[in-house]
């Protein structure tokens, strides 16, 4: 987390990593859900906080594990 990189989005005053984390390559399908919580958490480990995700990841199961990943707060 000490070595990330942050950066102003706009003129919002919140700052995002200048790596960002996309679901569309981890997997879109409900058996997927561990190995996405597991990329997850080592990307928040590292300090990522900007995800990106869509509705057509999936036709939106990349969004609903998204949101299974967030709960779960591990």
């Amino acid at each position: 987390k000490d070595s990330m990189i942050y950066r102003n989005l706009g003129d919002s005053g919140l700052k995002v990593s200048a790596l960002s984390f996309g679901n569309w390559l981890t997997g879109h399908t409900p058996e997927a859900e561990e190995s996405q919580f597991q990329c997850f958490s080592k990307a928040i480990d590292s300090g990522i906080n900007f995800f990106d995700t869509a509705e057509q990841y999936g036709n939106g199961t990349a969004e609903s594990i998204f949101g299974n990943i967030l709960k779960r707060g591990d």
